[in-house]
């Protein structure tokens, strides 16, 4: 399928999703919200898509629900699609014409939902990021985890019933970065999870972690420290100590000689 960049009708505000309308809908109605059950049909596909979809044939799909990048980028596209249209659809490298035949919107919008739905809803997503996580698909665990967090800070994360999950959610958040090699938003999770709880173990290993892997090898030290202040016989953290104290010496060690070459006057 050639497309023309010039010629989309809409593009993500992230990028990453780009729509060109091919048939216009005569619908007057709402476009899909999230919690919106699709029924919809690719036409043609152009690209790997990372899960089973058949071209000519109708499937369903709700918005909301999406295990990969590919699919929350296919969630922001049908949110801007009336019933009936058909569309040209660029999510990263792959494109696809997409039908929506019908949806129907959710019996309540996340934005109304109650304390308990919230939290509810919540854990359904957290656990289902559990089972990808437990099964090595880390980024559709990384995306349930997102959902999880998004729907607890609508529930407003500071509440005494949320925190707890916000936490352990947000500490989940944190395991995925350092095992998708993104150490730096590692970290930023792990800091907010210090910041309401300053002795969260969890939260402390893994910020060392992602500041050894990004080579801070002084506040990876000083996380480690405070975990075995906190438990001192917490077994991952005398692991991970000898290796960051080695690290450690031959970081001052190459200060040293560096610092040594800057003031001989030989």
């Amino acid at each position: 399928m050639e497309v023309q960049e010039e010629k989309w009708d809409w593009e993500s505000k992230y990028k990453g999703a780009k729509k060109k309308i091919l048939r216009s809908s005569s619908w007057l109605g709402n476009t899909p919200i999230d919690g919106s059950h699709c029924k919809l049909v690719v036409e043609k596909l152009d690209g790997i898509w990372d899960s089973e979809i058949v071209v000519g044939k109708e499937f369903e799909f709700t918005i909301g629900c999406g295990d990969s990048r590919l699919e929350g980028l296919l969630e922001r596209c049908l949110m801007t699609m009336n019933k009936e249209e058909e569309a040209l659809l660029k999510l990263d490298e792959v494109s696809l014409v997409v039908t929506l035949l019908d949806f129907s919107s959710p019996e309540e919008p996340v934005y109304n939902y109650d304390l308990e739905t919230n939290i509810k809803k919540s854990i359904e997503h957290k656990e289902k990021g559990v089972e990808h996580f437990r099964n090595n698909r880390i980024i559709k665990a990384y995306s349930r985890f997102k959902r999880a967090i998004r729907l607890l800070i609508f529930a407003h994360k500071t509440e005494e019933k949320v925190l707890p999950l916000y936490i352990i959610v947000c500490n989940n958040i944190a395991l995925c970065h350092l095992k998708l090699n993104r150490p730096e938003d590692g970290i930023i999770v792990s800091s907010k999870v210090l910041e309401y709880d300053p002795r969260n173990v969890k939260a402390l290993l893994r910020r060392s972690a992602c500041y050894n892997t990004v080579r801070d090898f002084e506040k990876a030290h000083a996380d480690l420290v405070k975990v075995l202040e906190i438990e001192p016989n917490n077994f991952q953290a005398k692991e991970m100590m000898p290796p960051l104290e080695a690290d450690l010496r031959d970081m001052h060690k190459r200060y040293k000689n560096m610092v040594m070459k800057m003031f001989n006057t030989s």
